[in-house]
């Protein structure tokens, strides 16, 4: 009698699993070929965390934006580093979702940099800047004097790849 509840559970679970994983497979179908689809909380959750991609949207495709950052120790720079290229390394070397939501993090503060330095050009230390900088004092050395980020734009476009950047920041230093 409890070897047939026991398959009967396992059973209401592998159907439950089979709908909740058709769901996904439909629904993320649903908004990858609807971009402009938004029906509130779900859709910008659903985007956001479980939907695979960004997929087709032309600006992603031709350009992308990326921040390296250098510290200077003592009267040393050290060599350039980009932690979320370094974070998403990591994420496909462990497999860990971790390193993923570090590196959404890590894009997320410089891109709000670069949004608020494209409305207003003449400031270059503002109160996104400050953000960003005491969320990226995590990748900072003990000792760090100085930062330099750079902001690099790269393109695509008629099979060309064109890198340029746009911002170089030097901060504390001398």
């Amino acid at each position: 009698m409890a070897t047939i509840i026991t398959t009967m559970k396992l059973l209401k679970f592998t159907r439950i699993v089979a709908l909740l994983f058709i769901f996904h497979t439909v629904f993320s179908l649903f908004l990858i070929v609807s971009p402009t689809f938004n029906a509130g909380l779900l859709t910008s959750v659903y985007r956001k965390y479980l939907l695979p991609g960004p997929f087709f949207t032309k600006d992603r495709i031709e350009q992308s934006y990326s921040m390296l950052v250098s510290c200077k120790v003592g009267n040393t720079w050290l060599p350039v580093s980009q932690p979320a290229l370094e974070n998403y390394h990591r994420l496909m070397a462990t497999g860990n979702p971790k390193a993923m939501l570090q590196t959404r993090l890590d894009r997320y503060f410089y891109y709000q940099y670069l949004i608020a330095k494209h409305k207003n050009p003449d400031v270059q230390i503002n109160m996104e800047f400050e953000q960003m900088l005491n969320y990226y004092q995590n990748y900072f050395p003990v000792g760090t004097d100085s930062v330099k980020l750079i902001f690099v734009k790269k393109g695509t476009s008629d099979l060309a790849i064109t890198v340029d950047t746009l911002y170089t920041i030097k901060h504390g230093v001398d």
